[in-house]
């Protein structure tokens, strides 16, 4: 998992290093190394995770919601508007929002881009409590 995330961080530094005409090779091919990897979300060592979102290109706003943030301390309902992804850097396709959890936790949820709930499409991880991803941790 320490591999999948210095993979990760290295991935960074080479597309911000990139050329903006060899970035997608880039995004294909880390795609298909942390799928060999160990999957998405990238597991961060005992407590945390990196979503990873591929964008089309033309989205104004990638966001991240889950069972991780509430609406309130008093309900399960998801907060609608989650969490901010960023971009790599400016003009970039691939978001990604790094998050702490406790051991072993495990979460459901979703991409919204642009105000739509996106499923996330490199996890296929589904949970038997619904539609949402998985992003597992501790036991599968």
């Amino acid at each position: 998992m320490a591999d999948s995330l210095n993979a990760f961080d290295e991935f960074v530094r080479r597309y911000e290093a990139a050329p903006i005409a060899e970035r997608q090779d880039l995004v294909d091919s880390f795609v298909v190394t942390q799928g060999e990897r160990g999957g998405f979300p990238i597991i961060e060592g005992e407590s945390g995770a990196v979503f990873f979102n591929v964008s089309a290109g033309s989205e104004e706003s990638v966001r991240l919601i889950g069972s991780f943030k509430a609406r309130s301390f008093y309900n399960a309902y998801w907060d609608e508007v989650g969490e901010e992804m960023q971009p790599i850097t400016d003009g970039a396709l691939v978001y990604f929002k790094r998050m702490r959890f406790e051991p072993d936790a495990r979460h459901d949820y979703l991409f919204v881009v642009d105000g739509k709930e996106v499923l996330d499409p490199l996890n296929p991880r589904r949970v038997p409590s619904g539609p949402n991803r998985a992003a597992g941790r501790g036991r599968a």
